[in-house]
């Protein structure tokens, strides 16, 4: 057979599904947070986190000021927890009493802005790996 007429012949067999096209395997989907447990809580209060598309390793929590309670201060770049693992579906973290972004994780050492206190207020909570970035939910850090 010639090159076209092999290339017609699996282009129909693709179209009437004897084979699969090699580009239709499993297609990533960013990650989904569904719910918070607790939606509230004190600074080293455990959260558990339920939703999909969560890598087994290497997700990372990323926490964005929304609101912040009367009186307190926080840095504006986000504060993260890398490198979080999951059954696919949960994970759980603490909430840090420090805020602690992406540089206080890195070598050479702490980078300028890191290790504020938590303060109370409103957080978007956001879960990122190999596969995107979820939706955000908010966490709500009380006194």
């Amino acid at each position: 057979m010639r090159p076209v007429a092999v290339a017609l012949v699996l282009q129909t067999m693709m179209l009437v599904g004897c084979i699969s096209s090699p580009t239709s395997a499993s297609a990533q989907t960013n990650p989904i947070i569904k719910s918070l447990t607790p939606s509230s809580g004190a600074v080293n209060a455990q959260v558990a986190i339920s939703g999909s598309g969560f890598a087994s390793t290497g997700n990372t929590l990323t926490f964005t000021v929304i609101s912040l309670a009367p009186g307190g201060q926080m840095p504006n770049a986000p504060s993260v927890i890398p490198n979080l693992a999951s059954d696919g579906s949960s994970i759980v973290f603490k909430v840090l009493t420090e805020w602690r972004p992406a540089c206080s994780y890195t070598a050479p050492g702490p980078c300028p802005i890191a290790y504020f206190p938590t303060a109370p207020g409103a957080y978007a909570v956001t879960v990122t790996n190999e596969n995107g970035t979820s939706n955000a939910m908010t966490l709500t850090v009380v006194p």
